[in-house]
């Protein structure tokens, strides 16, 4: 046809070179020609497409195939997160003071209340013993060695006792008065006299109780100023905290490290300085964030496999123990807790983790070989093989995969279980050439494979 065009446009410009009754002629010979070219080659190209597409909807395509099964599969949530101490604590100084002693540093393990660091002790031991001579004082003057337990009878105090003799002197004296007045051998003057000394012992004893009590009151109180003394005495050795609380499931016992060592010999420390950061790294605790649309699957108890940076081929196991109630508007996630054992303390507080949470599992999970799974100008998709000779398309999305067993979870493209009858083939080779609809022939993937391996045994 092309040819034909070719010699079309020949004639017409020896048409156009002649003279004007043979131009004529040649021009009109011309376009008859060229119009039967045309048509020609118009009926030529529509025959060629129609030939060309029997060929291809009669072309039949080799192709292997497996079966697609239904598996149990767990299904997880994927975060990242950074890895905290079960404890992180900052030691601060109670009193001012000079620092007289370090007694640790960076990386030492510290026991529960071990010494970390010594201030200067000089005025903290003279006022114990200033309070502790006040106190004697004060218990001297009820008559004690040391300050009595629960109530305390004041009338076993010596002043007390004195006065209470007294009372019963008078008491005794006015009885013998009053009786000599009834034998009218008594004088009225006598009688007031005896009262009145009667009345003063009683007040007399009155007093002395009120000023027992009053020396007792103070003993409890110098007491008081004592043990505030000998607290201060004690502040001046900073030592590390001793946890109320043991982590879970834990039977050896809490120990810290020195994470950081503020405090140098001959500082001068202020009240609240910090002096030590310790930490408690076993079991370490997993902070991570979840997105929102997991909110419903994710509790405390389940279980988090936990991946580091610097232990590539180790995985961690650990338990979520708290999930914040309240979502971050911001970046639409919770907070979610996870508890790490790290017995062996390969994991170190502030490093990066991944983390694989699990949310349950799934009986009817659709999967097929990773090798089916054709992925073209952003379309994810299958081929299946219907009544063993025709090639249908399907659009998936990838969930789980398993790269060990080579197998890989689909789903609809709306993330359903995918609708496929039990015993459906889905293509392994050959679907790089096929189309919906490809006209295909199932082989023996065995007898394939044994081919494959005598070609290149005989290429060897």
């Amino acid at each position: 046809s092309r040819r034909l065009k070719r010699v079309a446009s020949e004639w017409e410009i020896h048409a156009l070179n002649a003279d004007n009754h043979q131009g004529a002629f040649w021009a009109r010979s011309g376009r008859l020609l060229a119009a039967w070219v045309l048509l020609s080659s118009f009926g030529c190209g529509k025959k060629a497409q129609e030939e060309t597409k029997i060929r291809r909807e009669d072309r039949i395509i080799p192709v292997t195939v497996a079966i697609v099964e239904r598996k149990t599969v767990e299904r997880t949530v994927d975060v990242v997160g950074t890895l905290k101490g079960w404890e992180e604590v900052t030691i601060g100084a109670k009193k001012t003071g000079r620092v007289v002693k370090v007694l640790k540093d960076m990386g030492d393990r510290i026991d529960p209340g071990q010494p970390l660091v010594y201030l200067e002790d000089v005025d903290a031991r003279l006022a114990v013993e200033q309070a502790e001579r006040k106190l004697a004082a004060d218990l001297a003057r009820l008559g004690l060695d040391e300050m009595p337990k629960g109530n305390f009878d004041v009338d076993k105090v010596p002043s007390v006792a004195k006065e209470m003799i007294g009372v019963e002197r008078a008491q005794m004296n006015l009885e013998r008065q009053r009786k000599l007045m009834r034998d009218r051998v008594g004088t009225v003057q006598d009688l007031q006299n005896y009262e009145n000394d009667w009345k003063a012992a009683e007040a007399g004893l009155r007093n002395a109780i009120v000023t027992a009590r009053a020396t007792l009151a103070t003993a409890a109180s110098s007491q008081s100023s004592l043990r505030s003394a000998r607290q201060a005495l004690e502040d001046t050795v900073i030592r590390a905290p001793v946890p109320s609380q043991r982590p879970p499931g834990m039977k050896d016992a809490v120990v810290f490290e020195l994470t950081k060592k503020n405090a140098s010999e001959g500082q001068m420390m202020r009240e609240g300085d910090a002096v030590a950061e310790l930490v408690v790294r076993n079991p370490l605790k997993l902070w991570t964030t979840v997105p929102e649309r997991f909110a419903a699957n994710i509790r405390v108890g389940q279980t988090v496999e936990i991946a580091s940076p610097a232990f590539v081929d180790r995985r961690f196991q650990g338990k979520i123990t708290r999930v914040n109630p309240s979502i971050e508007s911001s970046t639409r996630t919770f907070q979610v807790e996870a508890v790490v054992n790290n017995d062996d303390g390969s994991l170190r507080p502030g490093g990066f983790a991944k983390a694989t949470i699990s949310i349950g599992t799934d009986a009817e999970a659709v999967v097929v070989p990773i090798g089916s799974v054709v992925r073209s100008s952003g379309v994810t998709k299958i081929f299946v093989v219907e009544n063993g000779k025709t090639a249908r398309e399907i659009k998936v999305e990838t969930a789980i995969e398993n790269p060990k067993e080579q197998w890989v979870e689909v789903t609809d493209p709306s993330g359903k279980t995918l609708s496929l009858p039990a015993g459906s083939s889905v293509v392994i080779t050959g679907q790089s050439q096929l189309a919906d609809g490809s006209n295909v022939i199932v082989q023996d993937a065995s007898k394939n494979d044994k081919k494959t391996s005598a070609r290149v045994a005989k290429a060897r």
